[in-house]
């Protein structure tokens, strides 16, 4: 009976291993060139306890072309 708990302790071990490397993505979409608000929202998920990098991917892009601007 040993085994077999030590077996399933084990693979739990590893299953919470792997998706502490997990890594979310945020997609964020800019309409100006003003990316002040950008800061604001990185130091806001630091103070949350997501780090970049480690944590949370954030992909910001600039919209171009028409509706870029408000």
């Amino acid at each position: 009976m040993t085994l077999v708990s030590g077996s399933i302790l084990n693979a739990s071990l590893r299953a919470g291993a792997q998706q502490a490397g997990k890594v979310d993505r945020i997609g964020l979409l800019h309409l100006t060139p003003d990316l002040s608000r950008m800061e604001a929202f990185r130091n806001g998920m630091a103070e949350l306890g997501y780090i970049e990098g480690q944590h949370i991917a954030i992909l910001d892009r600039l919209a171009e072309g028409e509706g870029a601007s408000p």
